[in-house]
């Protein structure tokens, strides 16, 4: 029991300092697929959101080169930016896993942190600094253009 303690109270004391949370998960007992697979062979896809609905764990595999599709949205007070799908190719071999609501990732498929929790993320995916940017541009061509540019290195 002391050790348990101990334990939780020291990793009480690292979210205090604001050290990273990733952690090692056993993954053996999650269905894994691949993205590859989602062309290849849709049928291995099916009864995923069964599944997660059913609180099982799900890892998808995302090898380097491979890419997802995005549909962005953002709804502001002022604004909204229309649904639109972007690629989102990946450099380096990913593994997202999903369970219960939660979206983790890791580069090797052991190591996992929440994809909110920026610092883990620097830590398991090994970049140092990061910059967000946000601005106007405006040309004769293009005329007024929003950009937005989130670079890690």
């Amino acid at each position: 029991m002391k050790i348990r303690t101990a334990s939780i109270a020291l990793g009480f004391i690292l979210a205090v300092l604001g050290c990273d949370s990733t952690s090692r998960v056993d993954c053996t007992a999650c269905r894994t697929l691949t993205v590859a697979s989602a062309k290849s062979d849709p049928e291995a896809w099916k009864g995923l959101e069964s599944d997660l609905a059913a609180g099982k764990c799900v890892v998808i595999v995302v090898r380097k080169g491979e890419s997802l599709p995005v549909d962005i949205k953002a709804v502001l007070p002022m604004a909204t930016l229309r649904t639109q799908e972007v690629e989102l190719v990946f450099d380096v071999d990913t593994y997202l896993m999903l369970q219960q609501g939660r979206l983790r990732t890791s580069p090797d498929g052991q190591r996992w942190a929440d994809i909110q929790d920026f610092k883990a993320q620097r830590t398991l995916f090994g970049f140092t600094t990061s910059s967000l940017s946000l601005g106007l541009a405006a040309s004769h061509e293009n005329g007024v253009k929003a950009t937005v540019d989130l670079t890690t290195k």
